[in-house]
């Protein structure tokens, strides 16, 4: 199965340590930012957790799911 590639916008300083970074350390930044990323939500993991069990309504990715479900057409009934 293919995996789907989402771009991120980082401004042109962090583009800069990004690329600075992959490069000495012999890596694509593809490769640097998912490492980054990882570490970092490794690293904050308590935090985030403490966020989800604290928000009080689904992220907003459920929410557009939800709605996109509720505006789909019903289906028409056989007569």
């Amino acid at each position: 199965m293919a995996t789907a590639v989402s771009p991120i916008k980082v401004d042109a300083q962090t583009d800069e340590l990004i690329s600075h970074a992959a490069h000495f350390l012999g890596r694509s930044k593809k490769d640097f930012v998912d490492e980054a990323v990882r570490a970092y939500v490794d690293a904050h993991r308590d935090e985030i957790n403490a966020g989800i069990r604290g928000s009080p309504q689904p992220p907003r990715w459920q929410q557009r799911q939800r709605r996109v479900r509720d505006d789909w057409p019903q289906p028409r009934r056989a007569r």
